[in-house]
């Protein structure tokens, strides 16, 4: 039996919990569900949306490797602060660095 969150979890850590649910089934069924539906509207009566797809992807198939395009609306959206916010990482040091040292970075 499928046991769900108490009432008490607080509001949230359940919208951070939607947020990673939402990342994951999006990049589980989204690419299958374009591709049938991208196959779906060439049989269609619609099937010229299909061509105009084909034919900007075929265009614009260097994009990626040419740094993508950047949508801010997208990279400011909140989700990404739940998402965040679901997985907190903070930097250890084992050590602290010496000044002689070389470091890096990323």
């Amino acid at each position: 039996m499928v046991e769900f969150a108490p009432w008490s979890v607080p509001w949230e850590r359940r919208l951070q919990t939607l947020s990673v649910l939402q990342w994951v089934f999006s990049f589980l069924a989204l690419a299958q569900t374009c591709v049938i539906v991208f196959i779906g509207l060439l049989f269609t009566r619609f099937w010229f949306l299909s061509v105009l797809y084909a034919t900007w992807w075929y265009l614009d198939r260097e994009k990626p490797w040419q740094g993508g395009r950047r949508v801010e609306f997208l990279r400011r959206s909140v989700v990404w602060r739940y998402m965040k916010d679901y997985f907190p990482v903070s930097p250890e040091l084992a050590r602290p660095p010496m000044a002689s040292e070389q470091q890096a970075y990323c």
